[in-house]
């Protein structure tokens, strides 16, 4: 990728119907994490690069690459997301634009599953810190930096197991377990010798599955306890 980079000396960004050209020392500034998606075409679920360019000199605007078909909706959460987290580590006034580019094999992006893989990439530019890449996050903050779900999450944990991710942080999910029970009667015309009844059971996903993956899923609240996975043992990194 950085081969690639190199090797082209400008770039068109689009945010929007507006474009933008940038020459690559523009587009040294980045971070990136996997990400996890459902793909469209054929509904499994499967494994991909986001990465954010912080492009300093700017005015708050956030591009995104035009080889992927990104809507409008999309693109607005991703765009609240940035200013989200800017405004957590008080950025202010911004300074500085963003260039969001996918790499995962699905010709559409659509849904809100990226924004919390979104929100850390923006928190990890703009304090200098070095990314665990050995986790998978799904999901979105609300206006309170609570993690919400998103679609496809049992697809998406296949995923992770298949592609041997060794964690990965879901929002607190229950799952509705009915067990059968059989209750034994008194045995008459109108009464069979048992009658069967369901027992109802709310667990959650990271207990379910626990032992039964390679991926250890875990469940997290909000957005500093997913920063906190991301960063823990994290230096800042000296940068000028």
């Amino acid at each position: 990728m950085r081969k690639l980079l190199i090797s082209i000396a400008l770039f068109i960004l689009i945010a929007g119907n507006s474009y933008a050209v940038f020459t690559y020392s523009d587009l040294t500034d980045f971070k990136e994490l996997p990400i996890v998606g459902v793909a469209p075409e054929n509904e499994q679920g499967v494994i991909g690069k986001l990465r954010i360019y912080l492009i300093k000199n700017g005015s708050g605007i956030v591009y995104f690459d035009s080889n992927y078909d990104i809507d409008f909706a999309t693109r607005a959460s991703i765009i609240n997301t940035v200013k989200a987290a800017e405004t957590y580590y008080g950025v202010q006034d911004s300074e500085y634009d963003y260039f969001v580019q996918f790499d995962i094999p699905a010709y559409k992006i659509s849904g809100e599953s990226s924004n919390a893989a979104v929100f850390i990439l923006v928190a990890a530019l703009h304090n200098k810190k070095y990314l665990k890449e050995d986790i998978l996050i799904t999901g979105y903050p609300d206006e309170n930096l609570d993690l919400k779900g998103a679609g496809g999450i049992l697809k998406k944990i296949q995923a992770a197991n298949l592609n041997n991710f060794e964690y990965m942080l879901i929002p607190e999910t229950k799952l509705r377990l009915y067990f059968k029970r059989a209750q034994t009667t008194s045995f008459s015309d109108n009464f069979s010798p048992h009658e069967n009844y369901f027992i109802i059971k709310e667990i959650g996903f990271g207990e379910y599955f626990k032992d039964k993956l390679n991926v250890d899923l875990i469940e997290i609240n909000n957005m500093q306890e997913a920063l906190d996975y991301f960063f823990e043992w994290n230096e800042p990194v000296n940068s000028d």
